[in-house]
C-alpha cells in the first residue's frame, strides 16, 4: 500500500514538474534564439509551432509506448531521455544557431531548422510524460475521466507555475545558461527518483552529459563578448569591434547588441557618434533652434543622450528606456552618468510617458527598436503619433529613425509610417542617411515632422547641418500603404522582407 501511494505521488510530481519544464524551456528558447534571429512575432510563431508540434508527437508516442510497457520504470526512461536532450541542447545551442545563421541567414527556414534541432527532441519526450502517466494511473474505465482530468490539470498547473517562474524570477535573475542547467538537473534528478533500477548505466550517461553542461558556461560566440546578460526584456551582448566610417576611417567601438541587432555603439577613442543616423538628431537645432527640453524614445547604450548633454550642457533631455537592465549596462559599459542634472530616465513604455506627461517638449526623438527590423508596433500608429504631436510645443518637431527603402517591398513599413505621420503633421520630410537618391537601398531613413503650419527652411549656415539637409528625399513617395493604427499595425510583417 505504501509503495502504491509513493508511486502515485511520484507520478503526480513527474507530470507537474515536466509541465513546468516545458514552459520554462519554451520561454528560455526564445532568449536562446534572440541574439541570432531576433525576438519578433515571427520568432515566437516558429518557436511555439515547433514546441506544440513536438508535444503533439510526444503525446502520440507516449500513449503508444505506455500501452506496451505500462511500468513506472518506463516513465523514468522517458524523463531520462528528456533530460539527455535538454543537456545536449544546452551544450550545442550556440554552435548550432551560429552554423544555421551562417548557412541560411536570418530567414524563416533557418529559424525553423535551428528551433527543430534544438527544441524538438526534448519537447517530444516531455510531451510523452502525461499520456504515459495517465496509463499508469488508470485503474478502470469507470474512473478514467477523473484520472485524465486530474493529471492534465496537474500538468497545466505546472505549466502555469513554469511560465511565471521563467518570466518573473528566472530570466531576470539567473540568466539563460543557468536556467538550462537548472531544468536539465531537475529533469535528470526526477528520472532517478522515479526509478532506482538500471541506476548505473544512466548515471554514467548523465555524468558525461552533466560534466559537459556544467563546463559549457562560455557560449560559442563568433564575437569577443565582454558581457552576455539576460535582462527582463532581452538577451544583451556587449563586445568591442572595429567599425569602418566613411569620414573617419577605422574606429574602435563598443557595441550593445540585443535580439540580433546592434542597438548602440560608442567610440572608444573619441566622442564621435558612431552610428551615422544618430548625428541627424542634431537637426533639432535647425528645425527648432530655441529648444530647451527634448524627449527620446529608446535608450539602449545612450549614445545620443550622452552626446546631447555634452554639446548642450544647459539643455534637458528625458529618455524612455523600458528596460532598467539595459540602463544599468549603459552605466557600466557605455559611460552613462545617471546623476547628470539635465537627464531624466523613465523605465516604462513610451506610450505611457506620452499619455501621462505634463511636459511639452521641443523635440521628440524616436529610436525604439526591439531588434534591427522591428519597432514596437504601438509606437508606430496614428494614435501614438497624435500623442507625440500633443506632447510638443507649438514649434516642436519629431525626428524618427526607421529602417527600410523608399521603393519596393522593403519599403512597405517606411511608406506606411510616412503615411501615418502625414495624416497627423502639416509638414513631413524624409532624409535617407546612406544613399540620398537611390530609393531601392535598405538604409536608415529619418522622418522629420514639424508641428508648425509654416514650412520649415531647408538650408542652414551650419555646414554640418546643411550636409544632412542635402540628403532630403525630393522625389515622389508612393501612396500605396495604409495608415497604421492601434487596431492594425502589422509592422513585423512589413519589415520581414528586409531580413
Amino acid at each position: 500500500m505504501r509503495r502504491q501511494w509513493m508511486e502515485r505521488i511520484a507520478i503526480y510530481c513527474a507530470v507537474f514538474i515536466c509541465g513546468a519544464v516545458v514552459m520554462i524551456f519554451e520561454i528560455v528558447g526564445s532568449r536562446i534564439c534572440s541574439p541570432y534571429f531576433g525576438s519578433s512575432t515571427l520568432v515566437w510563431t516558429v518557436m511555439i509551432g515547433v514546441i506544440m508540434g513536438s508535444l503533439s508527437a510526444g503525446y502520440y508516442i507516449g500513449g503508444s509506448i505506455a500501452d506496451r510497457v505500462p511500468r513506472i520504470n518506463g516513465l523514468a526512461s522517458i524523463v531520462f531521455l528528456a533530460a539527455v536532450f535538454l543537456g545536449i541542447t544546452t551544450i550545442i545551442k550556440d554552435s548550432i544557431l551560429t552554423t544555421v545563421l551562417d548557412i541560411f541567414g536570418s530567414s524563416t527556414t533557418g529559424l525553423l531548422i535551428g528551433c527543430s534541432i534544438l527544441f524538438a527532441p526534448a519537447s517530444i519526450f516531455l510531451g510523452a510524460v502525461s499520456p504515459y502517466a495517465v496509463r499508469l494511473r488508470l485503474q478502470s474505465a469507470d474512473t478514467s475521466g477523473k484520472v485524465v482530468g486530474r493529471l492534465y490539470a496537474i500538468s497545466t498547473c505546472g505549466s502555469i507555475i513554469g511560465t511565471f517562474l521563467a518570466g518573473l524570477v528566472l530570466i531576470p535573475h539567473i540568466g539563460t545558461q543557468r536556467i538550462m542547467i537548472m531544468i536539465f538537473a531537475v529533469t535528470a534528478g526526477l528520472s532517478y527518483i522515479l526509478s532506482l533500477k538500471k541506476f548505473f548505466p544512466r548515471t554514467v550517461i548523465m555524468t558525461i552529459i552533466g560534466m559537459a553542461v556544467f563546463f559549457n558556461v562560455v557560449p560559442l560566440h563568433s564575437r569577443n563578448i565582454i558581457a552576455d546578460v539576460d535582462t527582463a526584456y532581452s538577451r544583451v551582448w556587449i563586445f568591442d569591434a572595429v567599425k569602418k566610417d566613411a569620414e573617419h576611417g577605422d574606429l574602435r567601438v563598443r557595441i550593445m547588441s540585443m535580439n540580433n541587432s546592434n542597438q548602440s555603439a560608442m567610440a572608444l577613442d573619441s566622442d564621435l557618434l558612431v552610428n551615422t543616423y544618430t548625428r541627424y538628431y542634431h537637426l533639432i537645432r535647425h528645425f527648432t533652434p530655441h529648444f530647451s527640453h527634448v524627449l527620446m524614445l529608446g535608450g539602449a547604450g545612450y549614445s545620443f543622450p550622452r552626446d546631447y548633454l555634452a554639446q548642450y550642457p544647459e539643455k534637458y533631455i528625458d529618455v524612455v528606456e523600458i528596460d532598467p537592465g539595459v540602463t544599468a549596462l549603459a552605466q557600466k559599459y557605455f559611460s552613462l552618468d545617471r546623476t547628470h542634472p539635465q537627464l531624466r530616465v523613465f523605465h516604462t513604455d513610451g506610450r505611457v510617458v506620452l499619455a501621462q506627461t505634463d511636459v511639452l517638449y521641443d523635440a521628440i526623438l524616436c529610436d525604439a527598436f526591439s531588434e534591427r527590423y522591428s519597432i514596437p508596433h504601438h509606437l508606430t500608429t496614428r494614435q501614438a503619433v497624435e500623442q507625440m504631436r500633443d506632447a510638443l510645443t507649438p514649434n516642436g518637431v519629431v525626428i524618427a529613425n526607421v529602417i527600410g527603402s523608399i521603393y519596393g517591398d522593403a519599403g512597405r513599413f517606411f511608406r506606411a509610417e510616412y503615411a501615418t505621420y502625414k495624416a497627423v503633421f502639416p509638414h513631413v520630410l524624409v532624409f535617407p542617411v546612406d544613399s540620398a537618391h537611390d530609393g531601392d537601398v535598405v538604409q536608415n531613413i529619418m522622418i522629420i515632422a514639424t508641428k508648425s503650419s509654416q514650412a520649415p527652411p531647408l538650408s542652414s549656415d551650419d555646414a554640418t547641418l546643411n550636409g544632412y539637409l542635402r540628403h532630403q528625399w525630393t522625389a515622389t513617395i508612393p501612396s500605396d500603404m495604409p495608415i497604421l493604427t492601434d487596431d492594425y499595425a502589422p509592422v513585423d510583417y512589413y519589415m520581414r522582407v528586409n531580413q
